[in-house]
């Protein structure tokens, strides 16, 4: 075996093997492996071999400056705490949870579908798809609620997106059976000089809410404006009756009237006043006289 000498030894000191060497943790030594961390300081108390009484001391304190190393390394080397998320299946009870939540929205009524479903692709392209399809059909007219669903219906949108679309559209005033009523006879009247009846037929016609059916037609209860609008009505068809006979013109224009929406009595009343007083102009000769008669023009002639 090789003798190794001493570093440092002083001449005269023989030379100690190697198998006698016994290093002598100091306090520096110890500071160093604290620095070193945990491990190194673990591993050179397990190679230190310590002999005599005076290494006993020095190791006793070695020991007091390694536990305060470790104890600095511990918290130098260990890694803070972490919240970890895990990807796993789910549990029995969180499944049945989750069944339990999926026959609860299977369940739903249709009318509360569009509000959960907000976020559903399909939901969102169906509802887009009804309100185009709706707004395109009220901006050539206006259209009652009845009129809208079908039209949707017939696009083939689920029920519940339909009736969605039908309550949004009713919220923002785009659809109201009242107002559309109560427009619808103003204009036919105007236009067409409707009695009531035939207002009642047309109304029924573009699928009007039987409320807002009587209440448009409540505004029109004066009889005294409907006597004004029969008369009109009549004098004007009469102009074109000249060339028949009394009977037939007053038939003919009774049967017109009655078409119109006027009542049987009002309209006979009516036929008669218009055929004695206001005729078309030249009756049957065809005369161009506009003097005699009511409005200037001479009564109709009947043979």
């Amino acid at each position: 075996m090789t003798d190794i000498p001493m570093h440092g030894a002083g001449e005269g000191v023989p030379p100690v093997s190697d198998d006698r060497i016994a290093p002598v943790i100091s306090l520096a030594g110890a500071r160093a492996a604290r620095r070193d961390g945990r491990g190194a300081v673990q591993k050179v108390v397990a190679d230190a071999v310590v002999a005599g009484p005076a290494e006993a001391e020095a190791e006793a304190e070695a020991e007091a400056e390694v536990a305060a190393a470790g104890a600095e390394a511990d918290e130098v080397v260990q890694p803070p705490a972490l919240t970890v998320i895990e990807h796993r299946r789910p549990s029995a009870d969180e499944l049945r949870a989750l069944e339990q939540q999926v026959r609860q929205i299977e369940s739903m009524p249709p009318d509360e579908l569009p509000n959960r479903l907000a976020d559903d692709p399909g939901a969102a392209r169906a509802a887009r798809r009804a309100e185009n399809v709706a707004l395109h059909a009220l901006t050539r007219r206006g259209q009652s609620r009845a009129e809208v669903a079908d039209l949707l219906v017939r696009r083939e949108l689920p029920p519940e997106v339909v009736e969605a679309e039908l309550e949004r559209l009713a919220g923002v005033g785009l659809i109201d059976d009242v107002a559309l009523a109560r427009d619808l006879v103003d204009r036919l009247r105007a236009r067409k000089k409707l009695g009531a009846s035939a207002l009642r037929a047309e109304l029924q016609r573009r699928r009007l809410d039987r409320d807002a059916i009587e209440a448009a037609l409540a505004t029109i209860a004066d009889d005294h404006a409907d006597d004004e609008l029969v008369d009109e009505l009549a004098r004007d068809r009469a102009r074109r009756l000249g060339g028949l006979d009394r009977v037939t013109a007053e038939r003919r224009l009774v049967d017109y009237l009655a078409r119109k929406g006027h009542s049987g009595s009002r309209a006979r009343e009516a036929a008669r006043r218009a055929l004695d007083g206001a005729g078309p102009r030249g009756g049957r000769s065809g005369a161009g006289a506009r003097d005699g008669g009511p409005g200037g023009r001479r009564p109709v002639e009947f043979h």
